[in-house]
């Protein structure tokens, strides 16, 4: 059967047997979207359905294109991939912790700063040696936010449409909220499947806050798969290598890199991440190697289960990054 003959069939029953309102799809095929499509309703009490320019919450999936942004001010010699933030930033990020000036653009982007995923109510502190082993943390994105508005001078939001969602072709996405978002996004629906309050960052937040749709995401997934001299990828082959090189073990068969979680299944090199604000779930995964890929965006905190269905559906194999510690497969 055709795969996008399988995921019209599979993704409806999914969606009605997991009870989740809605979903929308990318298929990446030859580095190209060669489909995508929407499923269900943007809110479980209302008939407005979801299509392909229905913007999400993309939740963690803001890191990779934040990261791939940061990279470029690398690429142009900015800054260093080991250079101590603290060299960058220099109003303190932390307060009473040496540890912390030891933070590295490499550490930060491959989570391994030793700082929690959020400080919560406690001050932000350090738990290890920055570098020494792999810890996912958002606060660690933040600092590297942070470093990017003293390189650049200007506003993070700003910076980052520029460096990455214009050349990507993100022209409907944004790290902060737009009044137009309010006709174009989905509703969340959280974990006792009720409607939530639409997040409105006035602020960006490198970690979090990106709203976007799967086919405007796929920008991304494809400039990571593409050579400089095929397109504009925006990085250097250096540094794209480098970016989906392993940094450091995260889990067994889960290694880091600079903004992306890589596993290798069987003869099969991949990169992937999710995205999970707590009433929007949204998985990436693909294969430079095989030039192919799926971005899968629900407007469910149930929706892990759809994105491993059809994520399995598209490679064809097991994809255990699923059952991976780091997020709830509901």
């Amino acid at each position: 059967m055709d795969i996008v003959d399988n995921l019209d069939r599979l993704i409806p029953r999914l969606l009605a047997e997991r009870r989740v309102p809605g979903a929308s799809v990318a298929l990446i095929q030859g580095a190209r979207v060669s489909w995508s499509r929407g499923y269900g309703v943007k809110r479980k009490d209302g008939r407005e359905r979801v299509d392909t320019s229905t913007v999400f919450e993309a939740g963690s999936l803001t890191k990779p294109v934040f990261a791939h942004a940061f990279l470029q001010l690398v690429d142009a010699g900015r800054v260093g991939l080991d250079t101590p933030l603290s060299e960058v930033v220099l109003a303190p990020f932390t307060d009473d912790d040496a540890r912390a000036s030891r933070i590295t653009v490499r550490h930060a982007l491959s989570h391994t700063s030793g700082f929690p995923n959020w400080r919560g109510q406690d001050p932000l502190k350090t738990t290890f040696e920055p570098g020494s082993k792999f810890q996912y943390s958002g606060e660690g994105y933040v600092y590297l936010s942070r470093g990017a508005e003293a390189l650049t001078g200007r506003p993070a939001h700003e910076w980052l449409r520029d460096a990455a969602l214009t050349p990507l072709g993100m022209g409907v996405s944004s790290f902060v909220w737009e009044d137009r978002f309010d006709a174009l996004c989905a509703s969340g629906h959280g974990g006792e499947r009720e409607i939530t309050d639409k997040w409105k960052p006035d602020t960006p937040n490198a970690a979090a806050s990106l709203h976007t749709t799967p086919s405007e995401y796929a920008g991304l997934v494809i400039a990571m798969m593409e050579s400089p001299g095929d397109s504009d990828g925006l990085l250097s082959e250096a540094l794209r290598r480098e970016s989906l090189r392993p940094q450091v073990a995260a889990e067994e068969a889960i290694s880091w890199g600079l903004g992306w979680g890589l596993m290798d299944v069987g003869d099969h090199e991949t990169f992937w991440h999710w995205g999970e604000n707590s009433s929007f779930t949204c998985f990436v995964a693909a294969s430079r190697a095989e030039r192919r890929g799926i971005v899968v965006m629900t407007n469910s905190a149930y929706g892990h289960g759809i994105s491993q269905a059809v994520v399995e559906a598209v490679f064809g194999y097991d994809y255990p990054a699923f059952s991976s510690s780091l997020f709830t497969v509901w």
